[in-house]
Protein backbone atom coordinates (compact mmCIF):
# COMPACT_ATOMS: atom_id res chain seq x y z
CA UNK A 1 0.00 0.00 0.00
CA UNK A 2 1.23 3.50 -1.06
CA UNK A 3 0.91 5.99 1.56
CA UNK A 4 2.22 9.70 1.54
CA UNK A 5 3.45 11.82 5.01
CA UNK A 6 4.86 14.99 6.24
CA UNK A 7 7.96 14.53 8.22
CA UNK A 8 9.87 17.43 10.43
CA UNK A 9 13.42 17.49 10.89
CA UNK A 10 13.99 17.56 14.63
CA UNK A 11 17.05 19.47 15.00
CA UNK A 12 16.42 21.80 11.86
CA UNK A 13 12.71 22.00 11.68
CA UNK A 14 12.74 21.53 8.39
CA UNK A 15 9.63 19.61 6.65
CA UNK A 16 9.93 16.53 4.08
CA UNK A 17 7.50 15.33 2.18
CA UNK A 18 7.63 11.48 1.85
CA UNK A 19 6.32 8.31 0.16
CA UNK A 20 5.98 5.06 2.03
CA UNK A 21 5.38 1.96 0.38
CA UNK A 22 4.60 -0.97 2.67
CA UNK A 23 5.19 1.04 5.45
CA UNK A 24 9.25 1.51 3.88
CA UNK A 25 10.51 5.28 2.55
CA UNK A 26 10.28 4.89 -0.94
CA UNK A 27 10.74 8.79 -1.83
CA UNK A 28 11.20 12.20 -0.72
CA UNK A 29 10.42 15.68 -1.65
CA UNK A 30 11.84 18.38 -0.12
CA UNK A 31 12.34 20.63 2.22
CA UNK A 32 8.97 22.74 1.29
CA UNK A 33 7.91 26.16 1.82
CA UNK A 34 5.04 26.78 3.94
CA UNK A 35 2.40 27.25 1.48
CA UNK A 36 3.26 23.88 0.18
CA UNK A 37 2.81 22.09 3.33
CA UNK A 38 -1.16 20.96 2.65
CA UNK A 39 -2.44 17.76 2.48
CA UNK A 40 -3.85 18.15 -0.94
CA UNK A 41 -0.38 18.67 -2.23
CA UNK A 42 0.95 14.95 -0.83
CA UNK A 43 -0.17 13.15 -3.92
CA UNK A 44 0.78 15.60 -6.95
CA UNK A 45 4.54 16.00 -5.70
CA UNK A 46 7.45 14.37 -7.54
CA UNK A 47 8.91 12.00 -5.36
CA UNK A 48 12.72 11.66 -5.79
CA UNK A 49 13.83 7.89 -4.29
CA UNK A 50 17.55 9.00 -4.09
CA UNK A 51 17.11 9.63 -0.28
CA UNK A 52 14.51 7.13 0.48
CA UNK A 53 17.71 4.63 1.85
CA UNK A 54 18.86 7.60 3.88
CA UNK A 55 15.66 8.72 5.31
CA UNK A 56 14.41 4.96 6.29
CA UNK A 57 17.60 4.18 8.27
CA UNK A 58 17.59 7.39 9.77
CA UNK A 59 13.96 7.53 10.82
CA UNK A 60 14.50 8.90 14.21
CA UNK A 61 15.83 12.28 13.22
CA UNK A 62 12.27 13.27 12.30
CA UNK A 63 9.04 13.20 13.75
CA UNK A 64 5.43 13.04 11.53
CA UNK A 65 3.93 16.87 11.17
CA UNK A 66 0.57 17.81 11.72
CA UNK A 67 -1.25 14.97 8.88
CA UNK A 68 -2.65 11.54 8.92
CA UNK A 69 -1.31 9.42 6.27
CA UNK A 70 -2.29 9.80 2.91
CA UNK A 71 -3.74 6.93 1.13
CA UNK A 72 -3.20 6.54 -2.83
CA UNK A 73 -6.67 5.46 -4.42
CA UNK A 74 -5.51 4.01 -7.50
CA UNK A 75 -7.64 4.96 -10.94
CA UNK A 76 -8.68 2.28 -13.32
CA UNK A 77 -7.28 2.53 -16.72
CA UNK A 78 -8.18 5.19 -18.66
CA UNK A 79 -11.45 3.47 -21.40
CA UNK A 80 -11.16 3.99 -25.09
CA UNK A 81 -14.36 5.24 -24.97
CA UNK A 82 -13.49 8.29 -23.71
CA UNK A 83 -9.83 8.41 -23.85
CA UNK A 84 -9.70 11.24 -26.28
CA UNK A 85 -12.45 13.10 -25.27
CA UNK A 86 -12.90 16.72 -23.36
CA UNK A 87 -14.87 17.12 -20.12
CA UNK A 88 -16.92 19.79 -22.35
CA UNK A 89 -17.92 16.90 -25.03
CA UNK A 90 -20.14 15.23 -22.86
CA UNK A 91 -21.18 17.60 -19.58
CA UNK A 92 -24.57 18.95 -18.89
CA UNK A 93 -24.08 22.47 -19.80
CA UNK A 94 -25.28 25.75 -18.18
CA UNK A 95 -25.58 25.96 -14.17
CA UNK A 96 -28.16 28.56 -12.96
CA UNK A 97 -26.19 30.63 -10.49
CA UNK A 98 -27.11 33.49 -7.99
CA UNK A 99 -25.16 36.65 -6.72
CA UNK A 100 -23.18 36.42 -3.25
CA UNK A 101 -25.71 39.02 -2.36
CA UNK A 102 -28.62 36.78 -3.10
CA UNK A 103 -30.74 36.15 -0.26
CA UNK A 104 -32.11 32.49 1.59
CA UNK A 105 -35.58 33.19 0.19
CA UNK A 106 -34.33 34.54 -3.40
CA UNK A 107 -32.42 30.73 -3.54
CA UNK A 108 -35.75 28.84 -2.79
CA UNK A 109 -37.61 30.69 -5.31
CA UNK A 110 -34.59 29.70 -7.76
CA UNK A 111 -34.65 25.93 -6.64
CA UNK A 112 -38.54 25.89 -7.09
CA UNK A 113 -38.93 27.81 -9.95
CA UNK A 114 -36.44 25.34 -11.86
CA UNK A 115 -36.82 22.29 -10.66
CA UNK A 116 -33.51 21.77 -9.74
CA UNK A 117 -31.42 20.84 -6.39
CA UNK A 118 -28.49 23.34 -6.82
CA UNK A 119 -27.37 26.98 -7.27
CA UNK A 120 -23.77 28.63 -7.93
CA UNK A 121 -22.99 31.19 -6.16
CA UNK A 122 -21.39 33.99 -8.46
CA UNK A 123 -18.66 35.81 -6.26
CA UNK A 124 -18.06 36.28 -2.08
CA UNK A 125 -18.96 38.40 0.51
CA UNK A 126 -17.26 41.36 -1.35
CA UNK A 127 -20.21 43.71 -2.67
CA UNK A 128 -18.30 43.94 -6.15
CA UNK A 129 -16.93 40.81 -6.37
CA UNK A 130 -16.45 38.37 -9.01
CA UNK A 131 -15.91 34.42 -9.35
CA UNK A 132 -16.76 31.57 -8.36
CA UNK A 133 -18.09 31.38 -5.11
CA UNK A 134 -19.15 27.76 -4.30
CA UNK A 135 -23.08 25.82 -4.25
CA UNK A 136 -25.54 26.00 -2.21
CA UNK A 137 -28.03 23.22 -2.65
CA UNK A 138 -31.33 22.35 -1.33
CA UNK A 139 -30.44 20.78 1.74
CA UNK A 140 -28.01 23.54 2.42
CA UNK A 141 -31.33 25.68 2.32
CA UNK A 142 -33.36 23.14 4.32
CA UNK A 143 -30.44 22.95 6.81
CA UNK A 144 -29.99 26.72 7.50
CA UNK A 145 -33.95 26.97 7.99
CA UNK A 146 -33.46 24.00 10.72
CA UNK A 147 -30.71 25.64 12.58
CA UNK A 148 -33.09 29.25 12.53
CA UNK A 149 -31.78 31.01 9.72
CA UNK A 150 -34.00 33.68 8.29
CA UNK A 151 -34.93 33.30 4.51
CA UNK A 152 -33.90 37.36 4.49
CA UNK A 153 -30.21 36.25 5.12
CA UNK A 154 -27.34 36.24 3.42
CA UNK A 155 -27.29 32.68 1.04
CA UNK A 156 -23.36 33.36 0.75
CA UNK A 157 -23.57 32.29 4.50
CA UNK A 158 -24.19 28.94 3.80
CA UNK A 159 -22.84 28.48 0.55
CA UNK A 160 -20.09 25.20 0.56
CA UNK A 161 -16.73 26.00 -0.63
CA UNK A 162 -15.47 22.57 -1.09
CA UNK A 163 -17.07 21.51 -3.95
CA UNK A 164 -14.77 19.70 -6.77
CA UNK A 165 -14.52 21.28 -9.85
CA UNK A 166 -12.58 20.90 -13.72
CA UNK A 167 -12.04 23.16 -16.43
CA UNK A 168 -14.15 23.09 -19.55
CA UNK A 169 -10.67 21.77 -21.48
CA UNK A 170 -9.89 18.90 -19.09
CA UNK A 171 -9.63 15.10 -20.51
CA UNK A 172 -12.51 13.70 -19.80
CA UNK A 173 -10.22 10.92 -17.91
CA UNK A 174 -9.40 13.93 -15.51
CA UNK A 175 -12.75 14.41 -14.71
CA UNK A 176 -12.81 10.56 -14.29
CA UNK A 177 -9.95 10.94 -11.87
CA UNK A 178 -11.26 13.51 -9.47
CA UNK A 179 -14.34 11.67 -9.30
CA UNK A 180 -12.63 8.14 -7.84
CA UNK A 181 -9.89 10.73 -5.73
CA UNK A 182 -12.64 12.96 -3.71
CA UNK A 183 -15.34 10.12 -4.07
CA UNK A 184 -17.98 12.25 -5.44
CA UNK A 185 -20.44 11.81 -8.60
CA UNK A 186 -20.71 15.48 -9.59
CA UNK A 187 -18.54 18.28 -10.78
CA UNK A 188 -18.30 21.43 -11.57
CA UNK A 189 -16.79 22.66 -14.36
CA UNK A 190 -15.45 26.07 -15.32
CA UNK A 191 -15.19 28.02 -17.94
CA UNK A 192 -11.39 27.61 -19.21
CA UNK A 193 -10.71 32.06 -18.93
CA UNK A 194 -11.96 32.20 -15.52
CA UNK A 195 -13.64 30.75 -12.88
CA UNK A 196 -17.45 30.97 -14.08
CA UNK A 197 -19.23 27.74 -13.75
CA UNK A 198 -20.38 26.65 -17.60
CA UNK A 199 -21.96 23.11 -17.05
CA UNK A 200 -21.80 20.04 -14.63
CA UNK A 201 -20.32 16.80 -15.26
CA UNK A 202 -21.52 13.64 -13.30
CA UNK A 203 -20.87 10.08 -12.92
CA UNK A 204 -23.74 9.48 -15.59
CA UNK A 205 -22.29 11.13 -18.07
CA UNK A 206 -19.43 9.30 -18.42
CA UNK A 207 -21.01 6.36 -18.02
CA UNK A 208 -23.55 6.96 -20.82
CA UNK A 209 -20.08 7.62 -22.95
CA UNK A 210 -18.88 4.30 -22.09
CA UNK A 211 -21.61 3.03 -23.43
CA UNK A 212 -22.14 5.02 -26.00
CA UNK A 213 -25.21 6.65 -25.63
CA UNK A 214 -26.57 9.79 -27.29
Amino acid sequence: MEEHEFWRERAGGDVYAVQLVDGLVAGAYGPLELHDIDERFLVTLDYDQGRAAWLEDHRDYFELYGTRPQTVVPVPPVHPAFADRLVSDVMHPGVMTCHSGSSLHEVARTLAAHGIHAVAVWGDEGEDSVGFGGMISDLDLVSAVARGESLASSAVAVARRDVVSVRASAELSEGARLMVQHRTTHLIVLADDRDRPVGVLSALDITRTLVGAP
